[in-house]
């Protein structure tokens, strides 16, 4: 494995999804209002991170191939903190789309004592306009030429639409294609390289329980043949099982420490879709992409994994 992760270097991955910002508010709580039975939150010091596709960008980035990141932000100030946060992660932003129709979608995390106490979205998850579409395929298929993978990161925010990502799987001409999936869009992602739900998503697009294992399998086998494509089912702390014409195999986790799960979903589809892109099968694919998540999982926030990290955990 460690020879695909040397192939990682300069390999240009098209990040297609939705655009995030994490904000993070540090402080205190100490006593209980008196206006209303809820704690008074004393604010200390803000943060800011990159989160959805920014953040697998920032991935791809930290592992050593180059992110061509597309999307849409809002002409707004988080839209403006995410550009400069990008730029300087050494990420560009010239194929990024700002628009004064749809605000930048944040999350606002509230921590006191080292813990989360509520979180604050900002969103507008409305499909965007034709015009607008129009405008973000003609960029996507600008682009395509010159990338070794696709990766479509898709927070079900409005700006991945069914005819996107049509068209992108219909132009890409055997480029790698790597879906990473909500609810809205879960069934249109075809014909694709690799489809990667978590076991949630996975069951709510389906209207269906796993109570037993082997109703997992059935249900992943079934909605492989559905999607035609190979499908990596994420579980968390139970691993991944990888679903393909003649494979089912289970990747365990390499979990030694959760410390916060956020971002772990972003880590996998970028190092999964570095590995494929870079010559690796399904299995080994799967694998690096489960070493990477389990080195995500013991950092705080939505945080990047390096080569390095995962060669040191494969030595170890």
């Amino acid at each position: 494995m460690e020879k695909i992760l040397n192939r990682f270097n300069g390999k240009k991955i098209l990040v297609i999804g939705d655009i995030m910002l994490d904000k993070y508010v540090r402080g205190n709580v100490k006593r209980i209002s008196p206006e209303a039975p809820v704690p008074i939150f004393e604010i200390g010091d803000n943060s800011y991170r990159l989160g959805g596709a920014s953040n697998v960008a920032n991935n791809i980035k930290s592992l050593g191939g180059i992110p061509i990141l597309t999307g849409i932000i809002g002409q707004d100030g988080d839209g403006e903190i995410l550009l400069e946060l990008l730029k300087e992660n050494g990420i560009k932003t010239d194929e990024i789309i700002i628009s004064n129709n749809k605000p930048t979608v944040s999350k606002t995390r509230i921590i006191a004592h080292n813990q989360q106490i509520l979180r604050m979205d900002r969103e507008e998850i409305s499909y965007i306009g034709k015009e607008l579409e129009k405008k973000f395929i003609s960029k996507i298929l600008d682009i395509l030429k010159q990338v070794d993978g696709i990766l479509f990161e898709d927070y079900d925010k409005g700006i991945i639409t069914p005819n996107i990502i049509k068209k992108t799987i219909s132009a890409a001409n055997n480029k790698v294609i790597t879906a990473d999936p909500k609810f809205r869009n879960f069934f249109q992602y075809k014909n694709i390289s690799l489809f990667k739900p978590n076991i949630k998503e996975m069951g709510t697009s389906l209207g269906e329980d796993f109570p037993r294992e082997e109703d997992l399998l059935k249900a992943g086998k079934s909605l492989r043949k559905r999607l035609n494509s190979p499908l990596l089912i994420t579980r968390g702390s139970q691993g991944m099982i990888l679903f393909d014409d003649k494979i089912q195999e289970i990747i365990p986790s390499y979990t030694k420490e959760i410390y916060d799960v956020t971002g772990a979903g972003d880590t996998v589809i970028a190092a999964v879709t570095l590995a494929l892109a870079s010559g690796g099968d399904l299995i080994q694919s799967a694998k690096i992409a489960s070493i990477a998540a389990g080195i995500e999982v013991g950092k705080f926030g939505a945080s990047a994994v390096t080569t390095a990290e995962i060669k040191k955990a494969l030595s170890g």
